[in-house]
């Protein structure tokens, strides 16, 4: 029964040993991360090249310039996707990079957004893009901004329209907006409206998307890789409509 005590007393000792210490004992280095962060961005690039530091340094050195201002290292692969990290020595530059927002390229689709300050690059914000669309087909008479934004919401989230010229898009029935769009969701290719008792067909254009499925609609594979079968729909004229991308 002793020895049994004794070996509880040294079971306790030993787990003093394990207890933890007291926060105020720590050091806060909570500056030192947020500078790293601020000379810091995570890329989500999207495409069916093979993501190399080499490709990386190449593709973006020409875009960005001056390759020895940076460094990068890709702490994720996948097939089609993967995440690329950056480091600058400039923070000014860095942000000016930033600003540029997202890039679309006749390669694939490059997502850029700033290093959290978590150090976590899957906690980045990587999964929009902004693009350009044009919607075709709307009636004359349903040519207004607040119609054009509410058709444009029908893609995602409006940035931006462009309706300056109001006889030029009742002519071509054509506009054009920006807008902000999940990647890893199927892109709308158009929509049913209803107007004067009748159900129009208004056709969405992406512009200038490398690739993307027209079999399912999402932009990290093509066609010959997908599982799903592509739909058509047919409009009230008959005619049938597929999603289209403009290049």
């Amino acid at each position: 029964m002793e020895e049994q005590e004794h070996g509880v007393e040294d079971l306790v000792k030993k787990t003093t040993l394990l207890c933890v210490e007291k926060e105020q004992d720590w050091e806060d280095v909570k500056a030192e991360v947020e500078t790293s962060a601020e000379l810091s961005l995570v890329e989500r690039w999207i495409s069916k090249k093979p993501c190399s530091k080499k490709f990386i340094t190449t593709v973006l050195g020409r875009l960005w310039g001056d390759a020895n201002g940076w460094k990068v290292r890709i702490p994720d692969q996948k097939e089609n996707s993967c995440f690329v990290g950056f480091s600058f020595k400039d923070k000014n530059r860095c942000k000016q990079t930033l600003l540029k927002a997202s890039w679309l390229l006749n390669i694939g689709v490059l997502l850029l957004a700033q290093w959290p300050t978590t150090r976590v690059y899957k906690d980045a914000a990587l999964e929009t893009m902004v693009c350009w669309n044009r919607a075709m087909g709307i009636p004359a008479q349903m040519l207004s901004v607040n119609n054009v934004k509410r058709i444009a919401s029908m893609v995602g989230r409006v940035l931006e329209c462009r309706l300056d010229h109001i006889q030029a898009a009742i002519m071509r029935k054509i506009v054009r907006f920006k807008v902000e769009v999940a990647v890893d969701k199927a892109l709308c290719p158009g929509r049913f409206v209803t107007w004067e008792g009748e159900k129009v067909w208004i056709q969405f254009k992406y512009e200038f998307l490398p690739y993307m499925c027209f079999a399912c609609g999402v932009i990290d594979h093509d066609q010959r890789l997908c599982e799903s079968k592509p739909e058509g729909i047919v409009d009230t004229s008959g005619s049938l409509c597929l999603c289209m991308v403009l290049g």
